[in-house]
């Protein structure tokens, strides 16, 4: 069987605040796998290394930009896609 559709998300440039401990504190984006932020988290991101491409498995993505405006970056600038999910066979 073939899954319907699935979200994509390939970044084009990234530079959000990163902390200094890595766990991106104070400024980020976070990808939600649905259709809120209760839903499964896929990543959090901050600093200046351009993630991965982000696939969901539905076809609903919740995207959440936080900052705390106090030093200002260049930003994120992504591109949004749907695509065909991947073919399931069931026993």
């Amino acid at each position: 069987m073939l899954i319907g559709l699935i979200a994509c998300c390939r970044f084009e440039e990234f530079d959000i605040e990163a902390s200094s401990n890595g766990n991106c504190e104070y400024d980020y984006v976070a990808f939600y796998d649905g259709p809120s932020t209760n839903s499964r988290l896929i990543g959090r991101y901050c600093g200046v290394t351009v993630p991965d491409p982000i696939t969901t498995r539905t076809n609903q993505l919740t995207v959440n930009f936080k900052t705390d405006e106090s030093v200002a970056k260049g930003g994120f600038m992504a591109i949004f896609t749907e695509t065909h999910g991947k073919e399931v066979y069931q026993q």
